[in-house]
């Protein structure tokens, strides 16, 4: 684990990290989607001087081109390795994006923090979805947006895990499968009237990788996670691991159309509503709002509350530092008491980001 993203998580949730620190996730995003990344920051609208978080950025797919039109970008996931791929990525490219480490469900920053919340095929996969969705209002600026790229049901990302799941290990009671993300009924369902100007848009990302089905199977054995899990299940079930390689294979073959395939995803765009950016009546948070967040990057580590920085040790609530941002919407710069005191008197929920 690189210490730089240590994360406190249950069990759960330590399996899902560990899932997607098997293979190599790097690959499958280079080889297989190299531009969705691209293809969601132009849907955000993302611009120069945007507070921008990516959940659950992976290697950096649409973390890198949001930083390279001049935002300000936090890439957040819950794998350590697959951050530290980001962080070296990004300062490669000399890019200022930092990399936080953090659950979906539980996401370790204020109210209100961001102009654009954005999540390429990432946020979809933790297993709660109103908790995601709740969290993904929670942390976007009243007026800011929310842009998802996520894999629907019926196209080809859907029916691999369909295609997966006789096989796979049970999933925790109360755990929803990711592709229902893809379906406008149920993140329609997920928002509610929280968010305005929703758009939701079915399209097919061409995947030139592979030129037969057994090939698609392969990469994905060797390199994708939660397939590499399903095989490992099935490591003392040699007819059930046969069975499931002329499955991939054939549903790799059935997609392909003169060496392309077209993998279906939804690209959800909307607009966070007025100051009701937070959780519904009844919702209940999971535990792991972390007591720190680990920030890496072109920059150094820093500790943040509510929009201040300190230098790594010390306490920026006690020191008064201020890095005084504006809030678009309402005027509200976060700094000093008297700051913080308007921001109370308009009812905007000020946390600090180490609440547990």
């Amino acid at each position: 684990m690189d210490s730089r993203f240590a994360l406190e998580l249950d069990d759960l949730k330590t399996r899902h990290r560990a899932m997607w620190g098997l293979g190599d996730y790097a690959t499958v995003a280079d080889t297989v989607i190299p531009l969705l990344g691209e293809h969601l920051v132009d849907a955000a609208r993302i611009n120069p001087g945007d507070r921008v978080l990516d959940i659950a950025c992976g290697t950096g797919n649409a973390t890198l081109p949001a930083a390279r039109r001049g935002a300000s970008v936090t890439g957040m996931d819950l794998s350590d390795a697959l951050l530290a791929e980001c962080a070296r990525r990004a300062a490669d490219a000399a890019l200022a994006v930092e990399c936080v480490a953090g659950d979906a469900e539980a996401l370790p920053f204020p109210d209100g923090q961001f102009d654009a919340v954005i999540s390429c095929v990432g946020a979809m996969f933790a297993p709660h979805h109103q908790v995601v969705a709740d969290e993904l209002l929670r942390v976007c600026r009243p007026g800011g947006t929310i842009t998802m790229a996520n894999w629907t049901p019926k196209g080809f990302i859907g029916q691999m895990f369909e295609a997966l799941k006789p096989y796979a290990p049970p999933t925790p009671a109360g755990s929803q499968p990711p592709p229902l993300w893809g379906a406008e009924e149920h993140v329609s369902t997920l928002f509610g009237a929280r968010v305005s100007d929703l758009t939701m848009m079915r399209r097919d990302y061409p995947v030139t990788a592979f030129s037969t089905g057994a090939m698609f199977r392969d990469f994905f054995k060797a390199n994708y996670g939660p397939t590499i899990v399903v095989y490992r299940a099935l490591a003392d079930q040699p007819e059930s691991a046969a069975e499931l390689d002329d499955t991939l294979a054939s549903l790799g073959d059935r997609h392909l159309d003169e060496a392309a395939m077209g993998w279906g995803y939804l690209m959800v765009t909307g607009r966070v509503n007025g100051l009701g950016y937070g959780p519904r009546v009844g919702t209940t948070y999971g535990a792991n709002r972390q007591t720190y967040r680990s920030v890496v990057g072109v920059q150094p580590l820093v500790l943040a509350v509510d929009g201040h920085r300190s230098s790594e040790g010390k306490d920026p609530l006690r020191a008064g530092v201020a890095e005084r941002r504006s809030d678009n919407d309402h005027g509200v710069g976060v700094g000093g008491r008297d700051d913080l005191d308007h921001a109370v008197a308009l009812g905007i929920s000020l946390r600090p980001a180490f609440i547990r």
